[in-house]
């Protein structure tokens, strides 16, 4: 993490400074969904990915997905979330793969280009 980012539970936060962000998250039977990379500290949107469909009526997943290139003048708390319209209450944001191993459902990167 270079040091300079805090990670505690779901959210980041990160110090002042032009960051690029890239995040994926899978939804399964949840028909319409989307990501959003969310300012906790000041409740405002920084990113919103491109809608993705998983049909709520079949056995279909998909992936929504988020990029942008933002800027933050002071340190920040941020969350990736991800909302969906058709809730499937066990398996609606990723189905486990069932291998033993820790299931990742999401991914937010993130890379400093300037501070």
């Amino acid at each position: 993490m270079g040091g300079f980012v805090s990670l505690n539970n779901a959210a980041v936060t990160l110090p002042a400074g032009t960051y690029y962000a890239r995040a994926v998250a899978m939804g399964y039977r949840v028909n319409r969904h989307r990501l959003r990379l969310f300012n906790t500290d000041d409740g405002t949107t920084l990113a919103l990915g491109v809608v993705a469909f998983a049909d709520s009526g079949t056995a279909d997943g998909g992936y929504a997905a988020l990029s942008t290139v933002f800027t933050l003048s002071a340190p920040k708390t941020l969350e990736l979330q991800h909302r969906c319209v058709t809730t499937q209450a066990t398996n609606g944001f990723g189905r486990a793969s069932g291998w033993g191993d820790v299931e990742i459902y999401a991914t937010l990167e993130l890379w400093r280009l300037k501070p």
